[in-house]
């Protein structure tokens, strides 16, 4: 018997978990992105390339859409002038 000889179900839900765990730091990470954009640091041009999955969903289903918008607003509206 050797020290890998756990059980095999632990592979799955290891991995599951973490690709969650990617998948809502991706979703997250708009709204840091658009504060970037918003100070100038970060040309808009890419945006839409890199957030297209998300942007089709929230095209698709309304509600998502107004929910991003209010998460963007988070990460914006406390600054501006």
């Amino acid at each position: 018997m050797s020290a890998n000889d756990g059980p095999r179900w632990r592979s799955p839900i290891v991995a599951g978990s973490v690709l969650l765990i990617l998948l809502a730091a991706y979703v997250l990470s708009i709204g840091p992105a658009y504060r970037l954009v918003f100070d100038g640091y970060l040309d808009p041009s890419w945006l839409s390339r890199l957030y297209f999955p998300i942007n089709w969903l929230c095209d698709k289903v309304g509600v998502l859409g107004a929910l991003l918008q209010w998460y963007i607003d988070l990460w914006v509206e406390p600054w501006r002038a």
